[in-house]
């Protein structure tokens, strides 16, 4: 009998128990919040939930006095007040990065904007009556946080505060950043005034070059050799190429000068083992003249070729890489020998020379260095090759200049935008 009850009414009883399980949840939820309440009003007294409007007393700023009171602005926002001041309003969660060129929202507490890496400072602004106030600028701000104080950059027209992207501009087109100028203590807007070009040299490469120059041979024209053709192979615009020269002709191999001197006709007498014959074979040797720079004197040695044969001879060759470019593709390449003197020099934008420095190579320290000396001032230098440091001054700087721009063509589209208005 009791079984067909429920069969009969089981929807009822499932409504009933649904709606009990309801009552008694909403029954442990209300006794569960007053005893928050109860627990928060223990901790906070009765400010927070007062029994009454009568306990509520005037507010009075005579309370405060003597205590640090954080106040109001309206385009900063500043950092927590500790546990004794008491705060007039709540702190936002987000505000926008310092960076005049970002403006991105980050957290409140961040120290460093996560989407431009600007660092971000809080104005702080406590008044206290037993206190003075700090009137005036500090010789130590630096809005920017790029590492010229304001006061140094309010003194150029061409640097801003509040843009930290201008430090890394070359104002004066010298090769040299604004910020490496200004720690230097060099004009940033004189290109005859800028640090050592010598800063700006890198070991790009040491390599031992050989003469890429071979006797082919030589066809006889007469008595005099003045008259005769001599056919070298040697590199051309990059390729191997057969040049006709004569006696007295001048090329460049390896960026090395070089003379034809004479030629001394050789022959030697073989069997043809197939044949069984006897063939004179040339053996003649060619004389060069290598024209050497040493201590800024021109010196000569002698080199033989032979027929048929590529010369041994070999010489170390340092490249190195001058960074006076704006990308490490304007880097230019200088090769040298040993006591061999070379040139860094700076150009305007005519490509007229405005400053020239001369250094001689010294000698070659392993392959992680090389010594050269200037040549006016007798100083010597070790010359170290490119670092992940030299990569990422170019990365700097292109973006500084990338930013720049952006920003400048922000605020051309913002005039704009305005005069349409004003129309």
């Amino acid at each position: 009998m009791i079984l067909n009850f429920l069969k009969n009414h089981y929807e009822k009883i499932a409504i009933v128990f649904f709606a009990l399980t309801i009552v008694i949840i909403l029954l442990a939820l209300s006794g569960s919040i007053g005893k928050v309440k109860k627990e928060v009003q223990e901790l906070m007294g009765d400010t927070l939930f007062p029994p009454s409007a009568k306990n509520i007393e005037e507010f009075s700023a005579d309370k405060f006095k003597g205590q640090k009171i954080v106040t109001a602005k309206t385009e900063n926002f500043w950092e927590k007040p500790s546990k004794d001041e008491k705060i007039l309003f709540s702190f936002p969660k987000h505000i926008l990065c310092v960076n005049s060129l970002c403006k991105s929202i980050i957290p409140f507490s961040a120290e460093k904007c996560p989407f431009c890496g600007a660092e971000q400072y809080r104005e702080k602004i406590v008044v206290n009556p037993n206190e003075e106030k700090e009137k005036g600028p500090k010789p130590e701000d630096d809005n920017d946080k790029d590492g010229i104080a304001n006061m140094d950059e309010d003194k150029f027209s061409f640097l801003n505060p509040n843009n930290q992207y201008d430090v890394f501009l070359d104002q004066d087109n010298d090769g040299f950043t604004n910020k490496e100028e200004f720690l230097a203590k060099t004009k940033m807007d004189d290109p005859t005034s800028h640090p050592p070009l010598v800063s700006l040299l890198r070991l790009y490469n040491i390599k031992s070059e050989k003469l890429n120059v071979i006797f082919k041979n030589h066809i006889v024209n007469g008595d005099d050799k003045k008259n005769w053709d001599v056919l070298l192979n040697r590199f051309v615009k990059g390729r191997m190429r057969t040049t006709f020269m004569k006696i007295g002709d001048k090329f460049k191999a390896g960026g090395i000068g070089y003379q034809i001197k004479d030629i001394t006709p050789k022959y030697k007498e073989v069997i043809n083992k197939r044949l069984g014959t006897k063939e004179k074979i040339d053996i003649s040797e060619l004389i060069l003249i290598q024209f050497k720079k040493i201590k800024g004197k021109i010196q000569k040695e002698e080199i033989i070729l032979k027929t048929g044969e590529k010369s041994t001879k070999t010489g170390k060759i340092v490249v190195f890489a001058y960074l006076a470019g704006r990308t490490m593709k304007d880097a230019q390449k200088i090769t040298a020998l040993s006591d061999e003197e070379f040139n860094l020099t700076i150009k305007d934008l005519n490509g007229k020379i405005i400053s020239n420095e001369t250094y001689i190579l010294l000698g070659i320290r392993g392959l992680r260095a090389v010594i050269i000396k200037n040549k006016i001032n007798n100083k010597k230098h070790s010359i170290t090759p490119l670092t992940r440091a030299d990569q990422r001054r170019f990365k700097v700087i292109n973006n500084a200049s990338q930013q720049i721009k952006a920003h400048e063509l922000e605020k051309q589209k913002e005039q704009l935008r305005r005069s349409l208005l004003d129309r």
